[in-house]
């Protein structure tokens, strides 16, 4: 564990599922996003983006149960909101949004 936390300090962002990975983040104070599930753990409420448990958490929640796409979109346009298109790699793939796909899922 210490190993891990050493490399998650030296990120700039961790982007996560529930996982030991996160809570270590989010306990080190460092930024992390969670994708979190439709029906979630207890810890993380039932509705917000902010954690009770981290200050550096915000988590983008499935809408519904198999959703996965919604928060992906939320995510990535969070990520680029600067940029006109951003390439995004997540669990070893590429992913290029422009900017007109990133508006329809923004907040």
């Amino acid at each position: 564990m210490a190993e891990t936390a050493v490399l998650v300090s030296a990120l700039d962002l961790v982007i996560s599922v529930d996982t030991a990975v996160a809570h270590l983040t989010g306990a080190l104070g460092r930024p992390v996003w969670l994708l979190n599930r439709f029906d979630s753990d207890w810890r993380w409420l039932v509705t917000g983006e902010e954690s009770i448990w981290y200050k550096s958490l915000r988590q983008f929640r499935q809408p519904i149960a198999g959703d996965w796409a919604t928060p992906i979109a939320r995510m990535a346009a969070a990520l680029s909101h600067d940029n006109t298109s951003r390439k995004v790699q997540m669990i070893g793939k590429d992913y290029n949004f422009s900017r007109s796909q990133l508006r329809e899922h923004e907040n």
